[in-house]
């Protein structure tokens, strides 16, 4: 077995090596000469010269020994860096380069509505008709024969719901009209001798990124507030009253499985997947993969990752670490990019 220590190697083979001679031809030869050409000279003498030579003969037999195995290791480990993909991860932007940060620029914004006022006036109108309906609205049921109507036993629950839904798509509504909406493109390239193999990319977002929702993801340069706005839906008032007849014709036919089936990947063929995005230990990260990526011919065929800044106040970095693995790479390749946020003053932008 051998030691991973060179030297310790080193000695134990020499060891072994001397420990052959002085008992093997070495020692017999010595013994033979000195018994033939000067018989009187002491036993202990002729010992030590038998050592001395087998330590001599041992220590460059071992030492060419090793010196030849670990040259044919130098030269495996060469050849195997050599195969080792060297892959590189950036931004792509409209150069072919790959740029290691990127820059958002933002303007600040102006002061945003109050969204609690607007719930608040929701909620004392949607009470206020709750009372109304208590009263004359149930007594006008009664006389038109409507009598199936009854209270909702979830009402006040179902109202809770509305209007913290209700707040939120008020601040969606809101969100379709400012700038702070990014498309973000990444790029690979193996900068290696050989292709890479199952390359695997993941970015690991700052704690301040958030996945981002359907109607942040588009360009508002490009794309009328309205069409972004069709992206969202009010959501419905509950009703505090309830019909029994209207309840039951509410019914349908339930096929089960419909509602559960996914669209199909029309990019099935494609040598990239991504971006999937998930939650690990409080931040968020997103992950590309390569079936096969080939040696200086960089990877750009990727859907890009959306940046939504707007809870952004001030300018920053955002560190982003990458891990990149690969079926040649025997431990994963650590790099970092970053995104540059740089915000101007309102007034300062609208002066220019």
């Amino acid at each position: 077995m051998k030691s991973n220590n060179p030297l310790k190697e080193y000695f134990l083979r020499l060891l072994q090596q001397s420990w052959i001679l002085v008992t093997g031809s070495v020692g017999f030869l010595i013994t033979f000469l000195v018994g033939i050409f000067v018989p009187e000279l002491n036993i202990r003498i002729v010992y030590i010269i038998i050592f001395s030579v087998a330590l001599i003969i041992g220590g460059y037999s071992a030492f060419a020994g090793l010196l030849k195995e670990y040259g044919e290791l130098d030269q495996k480990f060469h050849e195997l860096e050599e195969k080792k993909p060297n892959i590189v991860v950036g931004f792509r932007e409209n150069s072919n380069l790959l740029n290691r940060s990127v820059e958002l620029n933002i303007t600040t914004l102006s002061a945003k509505p109050d969204f609690d006022k607007w719930v608040k006036e929701k909620y004392e109108k949607l009470t206020r008709y709750e009372s109304i309906d208590s009263s004359l609205i149930g007594l006008t049921r009664a006389i038109a024969g409507l009598a199936n109507s009854e209270p909702n036993p979830n009402y006040k629950h179902e109202l809770e719901n509305y209007l913290r839904e209700y707040r939120e798509y008020l601040v969606d509504i809101y969100e379709c009209g400012i700038d702070r909406a990014f498309e973000v493109n990444i790029a690979v390239e193996n900068k290696g001798s050989y292709p890479a193999n199952n390359v695997s990319v993941e970015l690991t977002m700052p704690r301040e990124y958030k996945p981002s929702k359907k109607h942040q993801e588009f360009d508002r340069k490009t794309t009328l507030r309205r069409q972004i706005e069709s992206h969202l839906h009010e959501p419905i008032e509950p009703e505090s009253h309830i019909n029994r007849l209207n309840s039951l014709a509410s019914f349908g036919v339930y096929l089960p499985g419909f509602d559960s089936i996914t669209p199909v990947n029309s990019n099935d063929n494609s040598n990239t997947n991504g971006p999937y995005i998930e939650e690990r230990e409080g931040s968020y990260v997103i992950t590309y993969t390569i079936d096969k990526l080939i040696q200086h011919r960089p990877e750009k065929e990727f859907d890009p990752f959306w940046v939504w800044l707007g809870e952004i106040e001030e300018s920053d970095i955002w560190e982003i670490p990458v891990r990149i693995t690969s079926a040649e790479l025997r431990e994963p390749l650590l790099d970092t990019i970053f995104l540059k946020i740089n915000i101007s003053k309102l007034l300062e932008s609208s002066a220019n």
